[in-house]
């Protein structure tokens, strides 16, 4: 059984200001939209630097599957 749990007025969940845009944002996209990938990638990749994580492509999430590509 799916439960549904209601969405909280936004700026209450105490996330740094990108998470909450971008919760907002996806809310707002329609079903057949393509969403701004570029945009939010830079978004979080800037969020991720000003608090101290590397900006290098080696941290990425999830982390790439060694498995994959063996032959």
């Amino acid at each position: 059984m799916v439960q549904y749990i209601p969405a909280r007025a936004d700026g209450d969940r105490g996330l740094p200001p990108p998470f909450e845009e971008f919760l907002r944002y996806c809310r707002k996209l329609q079903f057949t939209d393509r969403p701004d990938y570029e945009r939010w990638i830079d978004e979080f990749r800037e969020l991720a630097e000003e608090n101290g994580f590397p900006g290098d492509p080696a941290f990425i999430w999830p982390p790439p599957n060694p498995e994959v590509g063996r032959v």
